[in-house]
């Protein structure tokens, strides 16, 4: 409990920028910093110098990501190099904190913020980078200070080596070709939940790819429904910050703190990015969207999982009968 009240401080000061920048008029920046202060939180799960470090990594992705927006073949291969890189930290089982930069870079290179006063292109970039890196170093020392040595610590999985560079492999390019696809689609608003589906379920072994995309269906469907309630009350815009600020809470104290089953993590997550990105006269619309992208991101992730389970097993069985 006390662990869950002192996450809940932290929240409230990583939610203190996008609320002034909200009230301030600027509300295209508020969804960069509520990203940059949970890419910061969840890496502080595991340490406090690697929650600055990818603060910092974040900043960069954000305004790289703005830039190559238009153009589907440098989108395709900047997600595919992120996220690749991101999945070779899986050697020292880090990948489940780093993955989170290109999870939230996946809804910033298919939608970039529109800024008020900023002008699109490499000012709305640079602003854009600044303000996810400023808001994640801001929670880290906010981490430090409130939680100290009392922060939740999750544990790592390291895998060997050829397992950490097989699942490097296949994130980069399945992650390049469906930011590619969606980019080249022309405007498709949310298509960055296929990627951010794709980047969240597909993992180092084809068993926890398979296991962990039921429960993202599962989760995902559940979620939706309660999205859908909250979008059709129409609330205004500081509330529902506020109400996606609480379900990012419940996400996070039951993943990092309570370690309930993923699919609980993933209930509270799909309500507050969609309250966090949406608006009413398109609630509809966008459940439906999210639903299907979800599912198309499910079964891309199940065909890769046992296309590379089938390679790696013959690979296996040649290495066996090879003469020795």
């Amino acid at each position: 409990m006390q662990k869950a009240i002192l996450l809940g401080m932290v929240f409230i000061a990583l939610m203190i920028p996008p609320v002034l920048l909200l009230m301030l008029g600027v509300g295209g920046l508020t969804s960069l910093c509520v990203y940059g202060g949970v890419i910061a939180i969840t890496a502080g799960f595991y340490d406090l110098r690697l929650s600055a470090a990818l603060s910092v990594v974040a900043g960069i992705a954000a305004f790289l990501a703005v830039l190559v927006h238009p153009y589907p073949l440098a989108g395709g291969v900047f997600m595919g190099l992120l996220a690749g890189g991101a999945a070779l930290t899986a050697r020292r089982g880090l990948h489940s904190p780093v993955l989170v930069v290109p999870l939230a870079i996946s809804i910033t290179v298919t939608a970039p913020p529109t800024i008020t006063g900023v002008s699109p292109g490499v000012a709305t970039a640079l602003v854009a980078g600044l303000a996810m890196a400023a808001c994640g170093l801001w929670v880290t020392g906010i981490s430090r200070v409130i939680l100290g040595d009392r922060r939740p610590h999750f544990p790592t999985r390291p895998h060997s080596r050829s397992a950490a560079v097989t699942y490097g492999i296949v994130m980069a390019v399945v992650i390049g070709l469906a930011t590619w696809g969606v980019l080249s689609s022309g405007p498709v608003d949310h298509g960055g939940w296929l990627i951010l589906t794709l980047v969240v379920i597909l993992q180092p072994s084809a068993t926890d790819t398979i296991r962990k995309t039921f429960h993202r269906l599962g989760g995902t469907v559940a979620g939706l429904a309660i999205a859908l309630v909250f979008a059709l009350i129409d609330l205004p815009p500081t509330l529902q910050l506020s109400m996606s600020a609480a379900l990012l809470y419940c996400a996070l104290a039951s993943r990092f703190v309570l370690r309930l089953p993923y699919w609980v993590y993933v209930l509270f997550l799909t309500p507050a990015i969609i309250l966090m990105n949406s608006k009413a006269t398109s609630a509809l619309d966008i459940v439906a969207e999210r639903f299907a992208f979800t599912a198309l991101g499910a079964v891309i992730a199940i065909v890769v999982a046992f296309v590379v389970k089938v390679l790696v097993i013959e690979r296996h069985r040649r290495a066996a009968v090879a003469p020795g």
